[in-house]
């Protein structure tokens, strides 16, 4: 008889462990449900900022190669111009000289 009584004890014991138990990983897994959809938004929003991203830093690699060609045509001009006034000045400094 009173293995009866250890049994039944057992197993309201064991019966209240599970339910909490059960109750345990269904708030735990309500929650990590709710974490897991922020991390899907959050991974969704940074998606699209990237994408934002890569298309600016395409546009202005494009203007970058547009105006890089004007920039560099004035930058010879520019470069024309200053050889010309340092052959120039050479030119006068030995005509000086030899005169």
């Amino acid at each position: 008889m009173e293995t009866l009584i250890h049994a039944d004890i057992f197993f309201f014991i064991t019966s209240i462990a599970v339910v909490l138990a059960t109750l345990s990983i269904g708030v735990i897994s309500f929650y990590v449900v709710r974490i897991l959809r922020d991390v899907k938004d959050i991974t969704e929003e940074a998606r699209r900022e990237v994408r934002h991203i890569v298309s600016d830093v395409s546009e202005l690699r494009e203007d970058l190669k547009e105006e890089g060609k004007g920039l560099l045509s004035k930058a010879s001009i520019l470069g024309n111009f200053i050889t010309r006034k340092v052959t120039t000045r050479k030119r006068k400094k030995h005509a000086k000289e030899t005169e």
